[in-house]
């Protein structure tokens, strides 16, 4: 009687196997005891999960050198994919990696910023500079100025305009949003490039005059050869720095 009744205790047992499902099982306190069917569906909602995971990460290899139409499709499966799995994050680096030819590529790279505001507000800025570097990079500059300019990136933004030859574009946004001294810093690399590469010395003269940088008045003024306006604006200074002392 004894061996029979340890065989029905056997009998009733859990496998291993699914003990793991049971104690991953959200929906039953942890003192019950699992019946088959609770089993079972646990289960299939695991190897579902598993078997989901598996086919969006062999999605993701296959988008990762193809391109065009059908390239775009698989990133969209794969971002949609990741939404369904509850995975907004990996969802979010899917469509950022939509090449700048797509139709769609710059609604993808909004859907990602809204997607990160929405899902990952800590992190979301680091999101929203890298949409914007592609969109700049993809052609749509003034929309990733916009973007660095809601996240407080101005400095950024008017960086690219300069690296992009919108020098005159930068300056004015320098002067209407950043701190004097860093807007002095933007105007003075655009006087750098009026001497460096227009050779325009009375043009960038005027602008280093609004930095404040002296040294860079004068010697603006020595290539113009214009002494006389030198000499008294080197007066200028030097009686500004004794009354101030």
């Amino acid at each position: 009687q004894q061996q029979q009744q340890q065989q029905a205790d056997q009998q009733h047992e859990l496998d291993p196997q699914d003990q793991v499902v049971f104690d991953m099982h959200p929906a039953l306190p942890n003192h019950q005891e699992p019946t088959e069917s609770t089993v079972i569906h646990s289960k299939t909602t695991l190897s579902s999960f598993v078997a989901s995971q598996i086919a969006l990460d062999a999605l993701a290899a296959e988008t990762v050198s193809p391109s065009g139409a059908y390239h775009t499709s698989l990133i969209h499966a794969l971002a949609q994919g990741h939404m369904l799995l509850g995975e907004p994050i990996k969802a979010v680096e899917s469509l950022l990696r939509i090449d700048a030819s797509a139709p769609s590529f710059k609604e993808d790279m909004l859907r990602s910023c809204i997607m990160a505001s929405l899902t990952s507000p800590q992190n979301s800025q680091a999101t929203i500079k890298l949409a914007a570097m592609c969109l700049m990079a993809g052609g749509h500059l003034e929309l990733g100025v916009e973007l660095l300019q809601l996240i407080g990136k101005s400095m950024d933004a008017c960086r690219h305009l300069q690296s992009f030859g919108h020098w005159e574009r930068s300056v004015q946004l320098a002067k209407l949003r950043l701190t004097p001294h860093d807007a002095n810093y933007i105007v003075n690399n655009y006087a750098n490039h009026l001497m460096s590469d227009r050779n325009t010395p009375a043009e960038a003269c005027l602008h280093f005059l609004t930095a404040g940088n002296h040294s860079a008045v004068l010697e603006c003024l020595a290539i113009m050869e214009q002494w006389t306006i030198a000499a008294i604006y080197l007066q200028a200074l030097i009686q500004q720095q004794q009354q101030q002392q």
